[in-house]
């Protein structure tokens, strides 16, 4: 049947009729008691009032109700979400309204009255009704059609929170009648005995009615706080001003003044006492119940006290902060939200021990490489587990919570400081321009693809050979940025009559050419294929751009074009010196961008230390005193494009990549990371520099002259050309020695070209 009532009338109408029937059911309650029984004090009245006696105030007071109601928003045509919402909403608009009755009927020069008992009784009797009307018309009129029943259990939830209204109204009985009791020393005359009796009510009204204007009611008590404390402070305040106001305006006698002092202190112990109880024992419980992993935090900084606040307030974490550690000896024996600082880093392992720590979080997002290598290496020698916050660069509005926590990364480590980018620059290099990427499959070229489309390019051509991953590519960004208008094309940059076609029919305004093979020891097999992919293929691209009138085209280049011993570093190196001599009689611009290695290419040291160590080992490391640049591909592809922003023609731009890293360092650094100890669980193995490898790398040649550019991370250098002015023609020689594959002339050839080249070839065997 209600279903049916719920179909016809909408559920705004239902709850006015459901409180119509409330008013009625209270009116008749307390005038039963009024004049049919005894519970009251009989009044004057002679014998049954008759029905137009009782019509008539019901009629009015029904009116007046519903007035007060419908400015409280009771009745709107998108019901409440939230059953509290609507109960505070009822607590405020029935104090406000017992208010104004209390001010119309009750004589307040005559504080010992009886007839003030019927408003109490009305007051109680109408706000318990209301509430269990709200609950019956959240649990079986308002419409499920709309919502799940997780949602809507969730919203009956709430339900518990009415708890601490009814908490509240013991807090306040009590702080009135402790008053009185400390007034007149343990016992109430009766006379005040009766004065309290008749005015309690009065004062409940008036402090629900300041509690739910103040939104006392609103905030948590599992997240009280200082500013909790404030809002009780503000209601009971306001409250004993309203109460004082009829004691002093109406001279009540036999009114002591010195309660409302006595009482407001003991309201605001009372009620501030009892939501930051509940909080405690919240907190305290699940550590004795349930105590989770025991956890100290490196780091008693801003970093540390936002972990530790959230560990402490979210139960389901199962996390118990244990203590902190920080280097700054101030902090030594203080406390923060109760949880102690235990000592320094030197310290680490005796507490773990001690504590018997089974987790340790570093909350140092400011940390550098060296800090976070000791860190680990104490959390190692612990045999503890350990986790970090990123750095701040990372966290983008500067609040630390446990969702940033996680694993540590090899990046972190690196010890490189946080780029900065105007992004305006890069926006407005690519926003609304079309932009073709050759070598899109690969690492640098999809994140290049990644980043064009996330600054909202007019279209974006992906270009590369390798199916796979330029499909895996395409499905990414549809997902990511369904509107980008783009396009997955399979071509060889090689191709010349293809690459033609398709860049006539695109037009493109900026080309990002990170084609090229990178492999340094199978270009030493096959150095006919770097000639053919790194230095055709470039010369192919460029020369297209040319041809259609690209803006701009910027050539991703290597440090191992520097003082190269291999032919993938010599056959950039002819890239970069071609690009500069095409840029000479060019209205294109053109860009050389030089860096060194990218953490987690493909093909990287990184991949292959990841899958030794999945493996059980051992970890190959080709000499101890390799080092090499290392810089993560977001920031890489990033300062790609910012260079290609600021480049003016024919300038080698070069990435700064801050310090060289030992690569049987990155190694072990790894294997710790797995959570084991480098030469005991997994075992690094020396294995000898591979075919056309170096010990280390360099940005820039001798004869290069750096010079500063708009951005601190990015350095000029003047790239040095063709000694001679026939570099094209004898490009085109060492074409044709790439085509008939004759290796030991590709690498003579190469040697002209490259004086700095010297070769550590080892020829493949036959």
């Amino acid at each position: 049947m209600r279903w049916k009532f719920r179909k016809l009338l909408p559920g705004w109408v239902l709850l006015l009729c459901l409180d119509i029937l409330v008013l009625q059911a209270a009116f008749f309650i307390v005038f039963w008691l009024k004049y049919k029984s005894n519970l009251l004090v009989p009044t004057d009245v002679d014998g049954s009032p008759d029905f137009l006696s009782y019509l008539k105030p019901d009629l009015l007071i029904t009116a007046c109700w519903l007035a007060i109601f419908s400015l409280f928003g009771f009745y709107r045509k998108r019901p409440a979400k939230w059953l509290f919402e609507e109960v505070t909403r009822i607590i405020s608009a029935t104090s406000l309204g017992m208010l104004i009755w209390v001010i119309l009927m009750v004589d307040f020069t005559d504080p010992l009255a009886e007839s003030r008992y019927s408003l109490a009784i009305y007051w109680g009797v109408m706000l318990v009704l209301l509430i269990l009307n709200r609950l019956y018309y959240f649990k079986h009129l308002l419409s499920r059609t709309k919502t799940s029943a997780g949602e809507y259990h969730r919203m009956m939830a709430t339900q518990r929170r009415v708890f601490l209204i009814f908490l509240d109204l013991v807090a306040i009985v009590l702080a009135y009648w402790g008053s009185f009791m400390l007034r007149f020393g343990g016992e109430i005359p009766r006379t005040e005995m009766n004065l309290m009796s008749n005015t309690v009510f009065v004062v409940m009204i008036v402090r629900f009615a300041m509690f739910a204007y103040f939104k006392v009611y609103a905030g948590l008590y599992r997240y009280a706080s200082i500013n909790d404390l404030i809002q009780i402070l503000k209601a009971v305040t306001a409250g004993s001003v309203l109460l004082l106001v009829p004691v002093y305006f109406f001279q009540i006698p036999l009114f002591p003044r010195s309660i409302f002092i006595l009482e407001w202190m003991l309201l605001v112990f009372l009620a501030g006492g009892l939501r930051f109880a509940l909080r405690t024992v919240r907190e305290i419980m699940p550590s004795i119940l349930r105590p989770g992993k025991r956890v100290l935090i490196v780091g008693a900084g801003d970093a540390g006290e936002m972990i530790a606040r959230e560990i402490k307030g979210l139960r389901e974490l199962n996390y118990q902060p244990i203590g902190f550690i920080d280097d700054n000896s101030a902090k030594k024996g203080m406390r923060i939200h109760g949880i102690p600082v235990l000592g320094d880093q030197t310290d680490l392992k005796k507490i773990a021990e001690k504590k018997h720590i089974s987790e340790i979080i570093i909350a140092m997002p400011s940390a550098s490489s060296r800090q976070m290598r000791s860190i680990i290496e104490k959390c190692r020698d612990a045999k503890v587990s350990f986790k970090t916050v990123p750095p701040l660069k990372e966290i983008l509005d500067g609040k630390v919570s446990m969702h940033h926590v996680r694993d540590i990364r090899v990046d972190d480590l690196l010890g490189r400081e946080p780029v900065s980018l105007d992004e305006g620059v890069i926006r407005n290099f690519v926003s609304d321009r079309r932009v073709v990427v050759t070598g899109a499959a690969g690492s640098i070229g999809s994140e290049i693809c990644r980043q064009v489309a996330r600054f909202g390019p007019g279209s974006l051509l992906m270009l590369d050979r390798a199916e796979n991953n330029l499909y895996k590519l395409d499905i990414e960004l549809t997902a990511k940025f369904p509107e980008a208008n783009k396009a997955a094309v399979i071509a060889d940059v090689c191709d010349g009559v293809k690459l033609d076609k398709i860049i006539d029919e695109f037009r493109p305004d900026v080309i990002f050419h990170a084609a090229a093979y990178k492999q340094v020891p199978l270009m030493e097999y096959f150095p006919e294929e770097a000639v053919k992919n790194n230095i055709i293929g470039t010369r192919t691209v460029a020369e297209m751009a040319i041809k259609h009138n690209a803006s701009a085209f910027i050539m991703i280049s290597t440090d191992k074009a520097v003082r190269p011993t291999s032919v993938m570093g010599a056959s950039k190196r002819i890239a970069e010196m071609m690009v500069n001599r095409l840029a000479k009689d060019s209205p294109t611009k053109f860009v050389t961008v030089r860096f060194g290695n990218v953490l987690g290419s493909d093909g990287s040291v990184v991949e292959l230390f990841t899958r030794q160590i999945e493996n059980g080992g051992p970890v190959t490391v080709t000499d101890p005193r390799v080092t090499r640049y290392f810089m993560t591909i977001p920031e890489a592809t990033l300062l790609v494009m910012m260079a290609g922003a600021i480049g003016s023609n024919g300038r080698l731009m070069v990435l700064k990549m801050g310090e060289q890293v030992k690569i049987v360092d990155l190694a072990k650094d790894m294997i710790t990371l797995a959570g084991l100890i480098p030469n005991e669980d997994i075992e690094v193995e020396y294995i000898g520099l591979r075919p056309g490898e170096k010990l280390y790398e360099e940005l820039f040649i001798e004869d290069e002259g750096i010079l500063p550019s708009a951005h601190p991370k990015i350095m000029i250098a003047e790239a040095a050309g063709s000694p001679n002015g026939a570099l094209l023609s004898e490009i085109e020689e060492l074409h044709e020695l790439a085509i008939q594959v004759r290796r030991d002339e590709i690498v003579e050839k190469i040697k002209q070209l490259v004086p700095s080249y010297t070769p550590a070839r080892q020829p493949l065997a036959n």
